[in-house]
């Protein structure tokens, strides 16, 4: 059995610490989960970015004197682990990236097929999600799990307006995960890695987990069938899974490396 170590967990976009709340005892080790910059009680670093946010998580790390972690972090919580990982080298071990991929270019194919699938485009679906949560945020869910777990969609709408945050930190938020890119440079991070992807995630596709489990250099690719972009609270064994990877279990599938396109060369050029 590998090393217990403590898991931090970095949440997304508008989202906090509430999601992971059954983390520790499913785990069975310490949790440090992060309310993201700007909610809660969390300062909001501008400008801000994904390294913003990743650079407060390692210095909140170096306060507390923690010597090495691993990181799960979901959707823009992703980008950030990515980040962390860059930061701080072998003090990360192991990172679990679930509903994440590598940001741009593909998070504007995402955007596009989101569009499509929903008949909005993506402002007017936020400003749905905004006046009418019940209805917008259904759209990130899978269809089966709102309509079997109609207590557990409405508790997660409940905590979620709890913690919303102004305008200004959805619109930094946003603005910061929309212009995120790795792919320039994760495929020098080094640690093992399990990237979680749902089948039915529109927020971010199955082509970007995909995508980031092929472009990093140790990462296995483990898919669940019929579960959208909150599989934490949709799939029954997604603790279990998490925690067998950081005990040293191998899961998943090991992905073929993907060919570079003109934007994606320009990109590993540049290595934003």
């Amino acid at each position: 059995m590998s090393e217990i170590l403590p898991l931090v967990i970095l949440p997304g976009v508008n989202s906090g610490a509430y999601l992971f709340a059954g983390a520790e005892q499913a785990l069975g080790r310490p949790v440090f989960a992060f309310d993201p910059p700007g909610i809660g009680h969390t300062s909001l670093p501008l400008p801000f970015s994904v390294k913003a946010y990743a650079k407060q998580v390692e210095k909140f790390l170096h306060k507390k004197g923690v010597p090495r972690v691993d990181v799960m972090g979901h959707s823009m919580g992703g980008f950030a682990a990515q980040e962390l990982a860059r930061l701080a080298g072998p003090r990360v071990r192991k990172l679990v990236l679930v509903s994440t991929g590598c940001g741009q270019p593909q998070t504007s194919a995402d955007m596009m097929h989101l569009g499509k699938v929903t008949g909005h485009g993506f402002w007017p679906l936020m400003r749905l999600v905004s006046e009418n949560p019940e209805v917008g945020m259904a759209w990130f869910f899978s269809e089966r799990f709102v309509k079997k777990n109609p207590e557990a969609y409405k508790a997660f709408l409940a905590e979620r307006a709890r913690y919303l945050p102004n305008t200004a930190v959805s619109l930094a938020h946003f603005s910061a995960g929309g212009s995120f890119s790795s792919v320039g440079w994760v495929g020098e991070l080094m640690q093992e890695a399990l990237v979680i992807h749902g089948t039915e995630d529109l927020m971010v596709s199955a082509v970007a987990g995909k995508e980031l489990a092929a472009r990093l250099p140790d990462a296995r690719y483990l898919e669940l069938f019929g579960v959208g972009h909150f599989p934490m609270l949709e799939h029954e064994k997604f603790y279990a899974y998490v925690r067998r990877f950081l005990e040293g279990e191998v899961l998943g599938e090991r992905l073929a490396p993907v060919e570079d396109g003109m934007l994606h060369r320009l990109l590993r050029k540049l290595r934003l």
